[in-house]
């Protein structure tokens, strides 16, 4: 059994460092953690729970048409500084940041219009946006998709990096064709045809995911059941509102004034550390980052908040919302007990005690937390997620090790659903299994990261992470290899690109993914669900960092996944220097008609915008 707190150990979890040139030309990994020492960067300590959690489960969105605008807006992030109350923002469907909660029903589709309303071509953007980068690359208005991560979605509403739309109206290459005058909108119908889960959705645009994510696009999309109904007599006897909660925690920078920061150039680095190595001399300004570490944490938009709470139980339905930030979470000593219940793709066969909750960027943690030996105490949610370098990454106690609290009250208002089942998966619900065994042989994947040699346009000598095959490599987005730009797999839908993965409707594969670079990648399929079989430590013979792997010999006993992780899965952590092996059934919508394209890609946004991340279709 794998325990996810036994990567920490190995050093092999969670975070990454910028990677930058020196002075001598040498390419060496540094941690860029963001310290807050510069002037333009705000470094005055900030109020720690002293604003109320946000309740975003307190309004949801509900009905099958739904129409949501995209927009900018400003949001009160809870930063305290004096002469500055709101941060310029965008939102989903009118919210200041973040966006509505969306609640649907399983079986029930759901059709939403999502509208462009950002106003401006791409210098309007809030952020810095690195245009040399393989990216949407508009001649006007801003782009933007959204994706619902984890749902069994048709292809055409799922929210493809190359569906993008402006509000100008351009549109990206499989984009709807315009269907209103203005053509700034996706109309995208959700059949819903899966079990009750926490996903979430948020922008997917091509090359600047990590941008308008940051910028606020994310909200959580719920689907409930017949067993999880959300109604307080549902037959599974959880929790329901208001103690049931939803949580995201991202990390980010502000500036002195309240604005969001995202470091792009070399100046901005200097900010960050005054000895952080910097770029090659000719790297465009704005400039993409391997990767992102802010210093302060938000959880549902606002900074460090409180949640008074009564001592019983409450169910926590946690999502990572970081760009690139692993987080292990805990409660100091024992007058607080956790139990998960869920992963990504819904409900554990029954209750997982855990002291640790170890969640990666885009993945979810279903939890039952219980507060009733904490009366009348303040209890502070804890991050102690290190690095995965030599040096790992500082989690400051006082700041990124904190999240929030949760302030006990002395008496309990309802006593409803205040236990914890024994089981999750009553006997008229299917209890989760392994597939069966795949016929064919194991599809094996690999990771990699590529340090160009070119000091020129488009590469800059910029490292990029990549996505490949053992037996071809590194491979670029359209099907090509990074050095000699050949093409390996197949042309299968058109439109120039090559598929390496293509497996066929109603099959079950396996997928080895081999991570050959030296941190932990979460890697996010779309359209399906999938179950962890094990992760094992392997070697393998590589000429260059990019190159196909031979001669590999296992180490070690495979390991399969800890109880917690033993659910349905649409995220899973690969370790370095790891095989992970997961079983996947490719099971199409009722609608979709094949070839249907999705895509598979690392979930630290700076890594899937800057080439991490590969088309797959599904064939007849």
């Amino acid at each position: 059994m794998y325990s996810r707190r036994a990567l920490f150990k190995t050093g092999a979890i969670v975070g990454t460092g910028f990677v930058l040139s020196n002075a001598l030309g040498r390419w060496t990994r540094v941690h860029a953690q963001a310290t807050g020492g510069g002037t333009a960067i705000l470094a005055t300590p900030l109020p720690q729970y002293v604003t109320e959690l946000p309740d975003l489960l307190a309004s949801p969105l509900t009905g099958t048409q739904l129409s949501i605008p995209i927009a900018a807006n400003s949001h009160d992030f809870g930063l305290g500084l004096a002469g500055v109350t709101t941060t310029p923002t965008w939102g989903y469907g009118g919210a200041t940041y973040l966006g509505p909660t969306i609640v649907a029903q399983s079986g029930t589709p759901i059709n939403i219009d999502w509208i462009n309303n950002l106003t401006g071509n791409i210098n309007a953007h809030l952020l810095p946006v690195d245009t040399t980068i393989h990216w949407a690359h508009p001649s006007s208005g801003i782009p933007v998709v959204t994706h619902l991560h984890g749902g069994k979605n048709l292809s055409l509403s799922d929210g493809l990096p190359d569906a993008w739309v402006t509000n100008t109206g351009q549109r990206g290459r499989l984009a709807q064709p315009a269907t209103t005058g203005s053509g700034n909108s996706l109309t995208y119908k959700y059949p819903n045809e899966q079990e009750a889960a926490t996903i979430w959705y948020h922008d997917h645009a091509l090359g600047i995911t990590r941008l308008n994510v940051y910028a606020g696009l994310a909200a959580f999309y719920i689907i409930r059941d017949a067993f999880d109904t959300g109604a307080p007599d549902n037959p599974l006897g959880l929790p329901t509102s208001p103690y049931e909660q939803l949580i995201v925690i991202q990390d980010k920078l502000f500036t002195t004034i309240g604005e969001l920061f995202y470091p792009a150039s070399n100046a901005d680095l200097a900010l960050l550390a005054p000895n952080a190595p910097v770029f090659p001399g000719n790297a465009p300004y704005p400039s993409v980052l391997p990767e992102f570490f802010g210093n302060t944490i938000v959880v549902n938009g606002v900074a460090w908040p409180k949640m008074t709470v009564e001592p019983r139980l409450y169910r926590l339905r946690l999502l990572n919302g970081c760009d690139t930030r692993f987080l292990n979470l805990f409660f100091n000593g024992n007058l607080v007990q956790m139990y998960q219940i869920g992963t990504d793709q819904g409900l554990l066969n029954a209750p997982v005690p855990v002291k640790a909750v170890t969640i990666a960027p885009g993945e979810r943690a279903d939890l039952l937390v219980d507060f009733t030996r904490a009366v009348g105490r303040n209890v502070t949610l804890q991050n102690n997620a290190p690095g995965t370098f030599k040096r790992p990454i500082v989690v400051d106690p006082k700041t990124t090790g904190q999240i929030m609290q949760f302030q006990v009250g002395a008496t309990v208002g309802n006593t409803t659903n205040n236990l914890v089942p024994v089981t999750l998966r009553p006997p008229a619900s299917p209890t989760i299994t392994i597939p069966p065994t795949p016929t064919q042989p194991p599809r094996q994947l690999a990771l990699f990261e590529w340090l160009p040699l070119n000091q020129n346009p488009p590469e800059y000598g910029r490292l990029t992470p990549l996505l490949g095959t053992v037996a071809d490599g590194a491979i670029l987005w359209e099907g090509n290899l990074p050095e000699t730009m050949t093409f390996v797999g197949t042309e299968i839908t058109g439109g120039g690109l090559y598929y390496t993965e293509n497996p066929r409707a109603g099959s079950i594969e396996t997928w080895e993914i081999y991570n050959t670079t030296v941190d932990n990648h979460p890697i996010h399929l779309h359209l399906v669900r999938f179950q962890i079989l094990d992760r094992q430590k392997f070697t393998a013979t590589q000429l260059t960092p990019i190159s196909p792997l031979t001669n590999i010999k296992f180490q070690g006993k495979a390991i399969p996944p800890a109880p917690e992780e033993a659910g349905w899965k649409d995220t899973v952590i690969c370790p370095p220097g790891q095989v992970t092996r997961i079983v996947v059934k490719f099971e199409l919508p009722s609608e979709e008609t094949t070839p249907a394209e999705y895509v598979w890609h690392c979930h630290i946004l700076s890594h899937e915008d800057n080439e991490m991340m590969r088309p797959f279709v599904v064939e007849p």
